[in-house]
């Protein structure tokens, strides 16, 4: 190995920065819908991934691929929205895990009037009393962490904790 390639490995080393090799295609979402999706949203969780898309103010899950099938790409379910004017519009992606007083892991989802969603498999989403999301000042992210739901409001310069109720977040 020359002077120069085990320099760079140490610089790679110690920027944190590692070159991904060898990457293939989980799904190609415009064969898939038929059109151009907007994704904007990202969430893992052990079973697979929920991806938000924009275009079609859908959810898809993804199931991990099996990396002993090289070239064959998981096929995306859509969860199950409601149609009509009970749509929302979906900004952002959340898993919260179970933890606190909060029972069980599951998808939430924050639509564009600060309303809260809880995603179940095969079911209507169940909207959740979010108490207090009028008075936010912006919304960049949300997080679940430990049963509690975290907000953060970059105008305020504020993080909201909500921690779950029987039927929602208070």
């Amino acid at each position: 190995v020359t002077l120069q390639n085990r320099m760079q490995a140490t610089l790679t080393r110690l920027a944190a920065a590692y070159e991904l090799t060898a990457l293939r295609t989980l799904v190609d979402f415009a064969t898939v819908t038929g059109t151009t999706a907007l994704l904007r949203g990202l969430v893992h969780y052990g079973g697979g991934f929920y991806i938000l898309d924009k275009s079609g103010d859908r959810i898809f899950h993804v199931s991990p691929p099996d990396l002993r099938d090289e070239g064959i790409s998981p096929v995306p379910t859509t969860l199950h929205q409601p149609q009509g004017s009970a749509r929302r519009n979906l900004v952002s992606l959340v898993w919260m895990p179970q933890g606190g007083s909060w029972p069980r892991d599951r998808l939430l989802v924050l639509d564009s009037n600060r309303g809260l969603q809880e995603f179940r498999q095969k079911e209507d989403p169940r909207p959740l009393p979010l108490r207090g999301a009028p008075d936010w000042a912006s919304f960049q992210t949300a997080a679940g962490f430990e049963g509690n739901l975290y907000i953060l409001d970059p105008k305020a310069s504020q993080v909201w904790r909500y921690v779950p109720t029987d039927n929602g977040f208070d």
